[in-house]
């Protein structure tokens, strides 16, 4: 079984698109017998077969992240930046211990909480993860970036 987690600022219940998709993706791997869970600022558990993780500072309206992205949207890299970064790094590195595949929806795409980018990338850099940025266009033709951070590395091939 593979173990997935789903990364966005915000999940089901809130109401939105990629929150919307998030559920979806979530449900359809569940029933296709993969252990699922949603990483998420807001939200919570909607289907008992997902678990969900809250985890504050992905919020892109968390009121410490907002404050990051108004000093970095002026030009500015804040004081509390690194500590942000840091203490997400310690945070998603437990979350994500026994995760298989890590589907980051807008996190590498959307510069609205640069702190989670910046920790998702050293998660990934400084371990001994296999990390892949791919490209998907969807239905809609609107390009849609997913990072796919394979955390375990396994001899055996992961499909989704």
């Amino acid at each position: 079984m593979t173990k997935v987690a789903l990364l966005h600022y915000s999940a089901p219940p809130i109401v939105g698109g990629v929150e919307s998709v998030l559920g979806h993706h979530a449900r359809l791997m569940a029933e296709a017998g993969h252990q699922v869970q949603i990483i998420a600022g807001r939200g919570q558990q909607t289907d008992p077969r997902i678990s969900f993780v809250h985890l504050p500072m992905a919020d892109s309206r968390h009121p410490n992240v907002l404050a990051l992205k108004s000093e970095l949207d002026e030009g500015r890299i804040p004081a509390g930046f690194t500590d942000a970064v840091d203490s997400l790094i310690v945070d998603l590195r437990e979350i994500l211990e026994d995760v298989d595949v890590l589907l980051a929806h807008n996190v590498c795409s959307l510069n609205k909480n640069l702190a989670l980018t910046a920790a998702l990338r050293n998660v990934s850099v400084n371990s001994r993860n296999c990390f892949k940025l791919t490209k998907r266009v969807s239905k809609s033709s609107r390009m849609v970036w997913i990072l796919l951070l394979f955390i375990n590395s396994r001899s055996r091939r992961v499909n989704l």
